[in-house]
């Protein structure tokens, strides 16, 4: 068999914001990975794998249907992706990261190696769209597997297969990238803390891994956006800051300091808060149109609550007001319901697919 590095591959789609050291193409968010086209008997990936708190799992795809999900090792291995095909019939492939970036494990590190084949790697169908999206714990398919009853933080239950941004974009022939993290938001995350937000690292190619093996593999560089410009930037934020509002105030334990989205006397956001919110998603929106000045941009958001929906379709509508971007739209998902919840009280397969189905369905609108 023959063996390459993947610089060695040029015709080998990269998937996500990733970055190319020593050979290696490394993975850090959700989604990440490599898609391509095989002709042959057998083929093998090589990947490093690291970790402390939770090991790195992968899935592998072979002709739109999901046939493997399996954790790595800590250190180098080689999987088997398939072997004792056809020689003459082609297969398209696709590898994925599955667990989402871990930025207080900073052992966390995942990267693919090399193929090892015996047959020709060809470059993947052409994709009609590119697709960015930007989200919490729903975006990194936390809960997507595992019973309604398991409640463990470990990474079996994260995954790519049953998450809504994979089943928007295969429907429309796209490629994707998620940007995500569970528990994060707009303004904080789900306990108040407002450090653990998504937009001040949107412009990094991963400013939120932590660890020497991540930032050596240039993830907190900034990302080129004019590489592989996105048609649709879809953010699905607000979940966790839906929380922050019905939970205890937050206390830096450096500084003393406290934060807190707080209520009215009629259990809405106070009006301090809900402007703070508001500006907040303002600011974001300017920074996603600076990124992506031809993208349309779609903030989503219901799926667990609709609590804030009020609060994001105002900011939405006053920033359409303000810039005249006809390119800015606001969209209500489906509420989960019973039946429809997978792991840790998130939302499972049936969730995800009558989400990916409103999704697929608007950005269909918005393209005819």
């Amino acid at each position: 068999m023959e063996t390459r590095s993947i610089s060695r591959l040029p015709m080998l789609r990269r998937m996500g914001r990733t970055t190319e050291t020593e050979g290696k193409l490394n993975l850090f968010w959700t989604a990440s990975g490599a898609d391509f086209c095989f002709r042959g008997q057998e083929v093998h990936a090589a990947f490093t794998s690291g970790c402390s708190l939770m090991e790195q799992w992968i899935a592998v795809e072979a002709d739109g249907c999901f046939l493997l999900r399996m954790p790595l090792p800590y250190g180098t291995s080689e999987v088997c992706l398939l072997r004792g095909l056809d020689r003459d019939v082609l297969h398209r492939i696709r590898i994925f990261k599955e667990v989402q970036v871990m930025p207080d494990d900073p052992d966390s590190f995942l990267s693919l190696d090399s193929l090892s084949f015996d047959g020709e790697i060809l470059a993947p169908p052409e994709a009609d769209l590119t697709i960015e999206f930007i989200g919490d714990s729903i975006t990194s398919g936390e809960g997507s597997f595992g019973a309604v009853s398991d409640m463990e933080w470990i990474s079996p239950f994260f995954g790519v297969e049953n998450n809504y941004a994979r089943i928007t974009a295969d429907s429309l022939n796209a490629k994707f990238s998620c940007i995500s993290q569970s528990g994060w938001g707009l303004v904080s995350d789900y306990h108040n803390n407002p450090y653990c937000v998504l937009p001040p690292y949107y412009e990094k190619i991963c400013g939120v891994a932590s660890g020497g093996s991540n930032i050596a593999a240039h993830a907190h560089d900034s990302y080129d956006f004019s590489a592989d410009p996105a048609d649709f930037v879809i953010v699905n934020l607000g979940t966790n800051d839906d929380g922050a509002f019905h939970g205890e105030p937050w206390t830096d334990p450096e500084s003393g300091t406290v934060f807190c989205q707080s209520l009215d006397e009629f259990g809405r956001p106070s009006m301090r808060s809900a402007e703070r919110f508001r500006k907040a998603a303002i600011a974001f929106l300017e920074k996603l149109r600076k990124c992506n000045p031809e993208a349309h941009l779609i903030w989503c958001y219901g799926m667990l609550g609709d609590f804030l929906s009020h609060e994001l379709a105002d900011a939405v509508s006053s920033y359409q007001s303000e810039t005249n971007d006809s390119k800015v739209h606001f969209l209500l998902l489906p509420p989960v319901r019973s039946g429809m919840y997978g792991s840790r009280m998130h939302p499972g397969r049936p969730a995800h697919e009558a989400a990916a189905k409103i999704l697929t369905a608007y950005i269909r609108q918005l393209r005819s």
